[in-house]
C-alpha cells in the first residue's frame, strides 16, 4: 500500500523518509564547509560584475532580441547581424587544425619530443578534439571567455578534454589568470542525484536534490513571454511552475581547487647526529594544492590535487578580447548589442509604415449601411452606401527617404565596429582590381583576427603543457596508437610511460611492422629536461596561407629552398608520398649516371 501511495506524495517526501539518518559532520568537516562556503560567496560576488549580461548575449545570438511581446500588428523583425559576425570569424579560425608541437630543451630529448608529438596527434584525431576547440571559440565569442578542462578518466584509460560552461566556474576575484594571483577556483554545477550517489556511495544516504528543473533556466528557455503593464512601467514574465514526474532531480556539486595554507607538524631526526632528539618541523599539508568536493553541505571528497602540474587547476582559459588585469575577457557582443537593437527597430519601423500604407485604415460613417466585415482588399470591389454618408480610406504616413539611408549607414557602422569587412568575407572591393592590392586589403582586414589567433596561441600553449603532464603521469599501461599520414598511410606503435630511478619520465615504445606484427625490440626514451610547446595558428588563416604559398614559390625559383620545403609550406595533402617518389627518382637517376660513367668510351673507328 505504501508503494502505491508513494507516487501521490509531494516531491521529496519519499527521499526525506528514506534518508531519516542525519549527517553528523566532524568539527574539522564543519570548519572546512564554512571555509569553502565563504570562498564560494566571494567568488560569486566577484564574478557578478562580469556575467550579468551573458544570458542576454546568448538569447541575442539565438535570435531572441526583443525584450517584450509586441502586438501582432507591429513588426518585430530580427536581422541577426551578430550571427553573421560570429559565423564569419569562427570558420576562419578553425579552417585548419591549430598545430602545437613539443620541442626539447636539451638535445638528448629530441626522440622523446617526437614521440609526444605522435601521441598528441593520435589523441587529437581519435577523440575529435577539433570539435571541442571549436566549441571553446564559440564560448569566447559569446561570453568573452572560453574554458576547458583536461582530466583523466581511469575507467576509460584516456584523457578527457571538454569545454566547461563559463556559467559554472567561479575563480578568485583577484585572479588575472589561472597562473597569476589565483588562490582558488570553484566549479559549481547541478548534476543528477543518482549519478552523484554512484560516484560517492559511502555518502549516498545524505545526498538529496536541491535543484529542480535547472534545464529551464533563462539561458536555455527562449520561449518566455514578457508583457508590459498598461498601468505602470513593470515588465511581467509568463512562467510555467509546478513539478511533474519527468523532472530530473539535481544537486549542486561544488568542486574547490585551492592553495591551502593548512600546516602539519612532524618529528624529524637529525641525520648528522642520531643521538640528538628529533625536532618538530612544520610543513604544508597540501603543498601541491587541495581538492574538496561538497554537496548538500556534505564533504564528499577532500585531499590533495590528483594532477602533477605546476598549475593546480585542471582548466585552460581562452580570451576573445583581452580586458587588462582581469580574468574575464570581452565578448564580441558587448559593443554590438545596442547597434543590433537599433537596426531591428529601424527595419521594423519601415515595415510598419509599409503595412499601414499598403492596407490603410477605413473610415466608415455609422449611417452608411455598409457591413465593415465586407470591406476587404479585393481588386475591383464595388461598395454601395447610403447617400450623404462617408466611406473612404485614410492614407498612411509616407516613409521618409532618410530612413533607408540611415539603415545603410548603420550597416556600414556595424561592419566597422565588428571588423567584418566585405573583403574578409570573400567579396572583392569594386574600386580595387589588382590582385596584389586585394591581397594587401585582405591582410589589413585580418588585423583583428590575427589578434584573436594570438590569444588562441596562448591558450594552446597552456593546453599543451598540461596535456604532456597528463600523458607522463597516467599513460602507464601499454596502449596502441595509430598515426594517419596525409597520404592516408597508417602507422601503429605501442607505448607506455614509466619512471627512471632518478624519477624522470621514460617512454617504452614498440613499433609495428608493415605486415602488422609487433616488433619485439622495446626502445626506451628518457626525458632528462623539459619540453617547450610551439604553436602555429596564424599561418592557417586563408589569406596568410596564400601569402605563404607565394613566398614559397619565389624562394624556390631563386634556389633558396628545395621542392620538399615547398610541399611542406603548401601543406600538400600527399606530400610524404610525393617526397618519397622524388627521392626514389633522384636515386635512380644518380645510379644511372654512375653506371654510365663506369662504362668505357666506345673505341675509335
Amino acid at each position: 500500500m505504501d508503494r502505491m501511495l508513494a507516487e501521490h506524495e509531494p516531491h521529496g517526501a519519499q527521499e526525506a523518509r528514506d534518508g531519516a539518518e542525519v549527517y553528523q559532520p566532524s568539527p574539522e568537516e564543519e570548519k572546512l564547509v564554512r571555509k569553502c562556503n565563504a570562498i564560494f560567496e566571494r567568488a560569486k560576488k566577484g564574478k557578478s560584475k562580469h556575467d550579468y549580461p551573458w544570458i542576454n548575449y546568448y538569447k541575442m545570438f539565438r535570435g531572441k532580441q526583443w525584450q517584450e511581446q509586441r502586438p501582432s500588428y507591429r513588426a518585430s523583425e530580427v536581422f541577426n547581424l551578430m550571427w553573421q559576425t560570429v559565423q564569419s570569424q569562427v570558420p576562419v579560425m578553425t579552417d585548419a587544425r591549430p598545430k602545437f608541437e613539443y620541442l626539447p630543451q636539451e638535445p638528448s630529448d629530441r626522440q622523446f619530443a617526437d614521440l609526444m608529438n605522435d601521441i598528441a596527434a593520435a589523441d587529437w584525431a581519435k577523440y575529435n578534439w577539433q570539435f571541442t576547440l571549436t566549441e571553446l571559440i564559440y564560448d569566447g565569442e559569446l561570453y568573452g571567455t572560453g574554458l576547458t578542462s583536461l582530466k583523466y578518466d581511469p575507467k576509460k584509460s584516456c584523457i578527457l578534454y571538454k569545454t566547461e560552461s563559463p556559467f559554472y566556474l567561479f575563480p578568485d576575484p583577484s585572479a588575472e589568470s589561472f597562473h597569476h594571483r589565483c588562490a582558488y577556483t570553484v566549479h559549481a554545477e547541478p548534476m543528477d542525484v543518482q549519478k552523484i550517489k554512484r560516484l560517492f556511495p559511502e555518502k549516498s544516504d545524505y545526498i538529496k536534490a536541491d535543484v529542480v528543473n535547472f534545464a529551464s533556466e533563462k539561458r536555455v528557455d527562449l520561449t518566455q513571454v514578457k508583457y508590459n503593464s498598461p498601468s505602470n512601467d513593470q515588465l511581467y514574465v509568463e512562467v510555467q511552475g509546478g513539478y511533474d514526474n519527468n523532472t530530473i532531480p539535481e544537486v549542486v556539486v561544488k568542486t574547490f581547487y585551492m592553495e591551502d595554507d593548512e600546516v602539519v607538524e612532524s618529528a624529524v631526526k637529525d641525520e648528522a647526529d642520531e643521538s640528538a632528539p628529533p625536532r618538530m618541523e612544520r610543513r604544508l599539508k597540501y603543498p601541491a594544492g587541495r581538492k574538496t568536493v561538497i554537496a548538500n553541505e556534505v564533504v564528499l571528497q577532500d585531499g590533495p590535487v590528483e594532477y602533477e602540474d605546476e598549475c593546480i587547476y585542471p582548466y585552460q582559459r581562452y580570451i576573445n578580447y583581452i580586458l587588462p588585469r582581469s580574468f574575464w575577457g570581452i565578448s564580441e557582443f558587448e559593443p554590438l548589442e545596442s547597434p543590433q537593437k537599433t537596426f531591428n527597430k529601424l527595419v521594423s519601423y519601415v515595415l510598419d509604415v509599409l503595412y499601414l500604407t499598403g492596407n490603410p485604415v477605413w473610415i466608415v460613417s455609422t449611417d452608411s449601411g455598409i457591413d465593415t466585415d465586407n470591406l476587404v482588399n479585393q481588386p475591383g470591389l464595388v461598395i454601395e452606401k447610403h447617400p450623404g454618408s462617408e466611406v473612404g480610406r485614410q492614407e498612411g504616413v509616407q516613409l521618409q527617404p532618410f530612413v533607408l539611408q540611415m539603415i545603410d549607414r548603420l550597416k556600414d557602422w556595424w561592419n566597422e565596429l565588428s571588423g567584418s569587412q566585405d573583403v574578409m568575407r570573400g567579396i572583392a572591393p569594386g574600386s580595387v582590381t589588382a590582385a596584389s592590392a586585394i591581397a594587401d586589403l585582405q591582410n589589413a582586414a585580418q588585423t583583428r583576427m590575427r589578434a584573436k589567433m594570438k590569444n588562441l596561441d596562448a591558450y594552446l600553449q597552456d593546453f599543451g603543457q598540461q596535456y604532456a603532464s597528463r600523458v607522463m603521469q597516467f599513460y602507464t599501461a601499454p596502449q596502441v596508437y595509430r598515426l594517419t599520414g596525409k597520404d592516408g598511410s597508417e602507422q601503429y606503435f605501442k607505448m607506455h610511460m614509466s619512471k627512471s630511478p632518478e624519477g624522470n619520465p621514460v617512454a617504452m615504445v614498440q613499433r609495428y611492422t608493415d605486415t602488422g606484427l609487433l616488433d619485439p625490440e622495446v626502445k626506451s626514451y628518457q626525458l632528462r629536461g623539459k619540453l617547450d610547446v610551439r604553436v602555429t595558428t596564424g599561418s592557417s588563416l586563408p589569406f596568410s596561407k596564400v601569402e605563404n604559398q607565394n613566398r614559397a614559390y619565389q624562394l624556390f625559383d631563386r634556389g633558396i629552398i628545395d621542392a620538399e620545403e615547398v610541399l611542406k609550406s603548401l601543406d600538400y595533402p600527399n606530400f610524404e608520398a610525393i617526397q618519397q617518389r622524388m627521392q626514389e627518382k633522384a636515386a635512380a637517376q644518380a645510379q644511372a649516371e654512375a653506371q654510365a660513367a663506369q662504362q668505357p668510351p666506345p673505341a675509335a673507328a
